[in-house]
């Protein structure tokens, strides 16, 4: 396959930011002193911030709002994004040798470009980009092909010249699914899918260091 164009996912692929994400919600327990039982957090790091929000505050029968939580989530995931978010092993080799391939590349991510913005500029590939793509903007989440989608028409490119990059099993088995080319990348975090993505996939990424080897 001659690749033409990449279609990345941020989270977990090209930022280190998963580990944040599935603390946040027990982090936000342990200040305000509530306990809670083991394996909650394998609960909660499946829902949205909204959803898990919700849900303690109903299951421990706290005062705020959900709308209340969910902002204190919000600013610490700012803070988190603006100030310690850094890229995982192998992005800038990776991305540069797209560029001086001229193979284009955009970004597909579940995160508000709120957040997503400032890691991408303070990390100093923002620029590099031909276009970030935000479930919130698409209009669907990734159990819906759309937001791949709309990345081949940023980047001119089809289905068989043009590989998604992603950590998650859901978006991995809905882009298969709509006919792209798919490569699932580690991210410690999930360790428990590693398997699972290595069977979905077309290609296992230990590292996205070891996606140079495609791009020889």
């Amino acid at each position: 396959m001659k690749i033409k164009g990449v279609i990345f996912d941020l989270d977990g692929t090209l930022l280190d930011s998963m580990g944040y994400w599935n603390n946040l919600r027990v982090e936000y327990l342990k200040r305000k002193k509530i306990d809670f039982p083991p394996g909650l957090e394998h609960i909660l790091v499946k829902m949205g911030s909204m959803e898990s929000a919700e849900y303690l505050r109903m299951k421990f029968n706290l005062v705020e709002s959900a709308e209340e939580i969910k902002n204190e989530f919000d600013r610490e995931m700012t803070y988190r994004y603006e100030n310690c978010i850094r890229l995982k092993p192998g992005v800038l080799e990776v991305l540069q040798r797209l560029t001086d391939m001229g193979v284009g590349f955009c970004a597909a991510t579940a995160t508000d470009r709120g957040l997503i913005e400032k890691p991408l500029i303070r990390l100093g590939i923002y620029e590099m980009f031909a276009g970030i793509l935000t479930c919130q903007e698409v209009g669907y989440n990734k159990t819906h092909p759309n937001i791949w989608r709309e990345g081949l028409a940023i980047l001119h490119t089809t289905r068989d010249n043009t590989v998604v990059v992603e950590d998650n099993i859901q978006a991995v088995r809905t882009a298969k699914a709509d006919g792209f080319t798919v490569y699932a990348v580690y991210d410690e975090t999930a360790e428990d899918e590693k398997q699972m993505l290595q069977v979905l996939a077309d290609r296992y990424l230990d590292s996205l260091k070891e996606f140079l080897n495609d791009l020889k």
